[in-house]
């Protein structure tokens, strides 16, 4: 029997020093992969995809489990699919402003 298991790294902005260089998080397209809550991001591709359909990357494989600006949100900044006890769902993750 043959076992694949993915290991992704937790990474935060602290840890990356990754800033939106667009307050509203358009763009964005660094490696933050934990939503604010502290939950790990899920792969793009495991998340429904009305969530992913405006991501910046060429496809869902190319954005891993990383914080990506989804417009229409009821928050400004970057988003990531988190599992819940209910299902999945978007969380806001924190990326710091460059700007300021």
């Amino acid at each position: 029997m043959l076992y694949l298991f993915t290991y992704l790294r937790v990474l935060d902005a602290d840890e990356e020093s990754e800033c939106l260089s667009n307050p509203a998080g358009r763009g964005y397209t660094g490696r933050v992969n934990v939503a604010a809550s502290g939950k790990p991001c899920l792969q793009w591709i495991d998340a429904p995809t009305h969530f992913a359909y405006a991501l910046p990357d060429e496809t869902t494989s190319d954005a891993l489990n990383y914080c990506r600006y989804i417009p229409d949100q009821r928050w400004t900044g970057t988003s990531c699919a988190v599992r819940t006890k209910v299902g999945v769902r978007l969380e806001r993750c924190n990326v710091s402003y460059c700007g300021g």
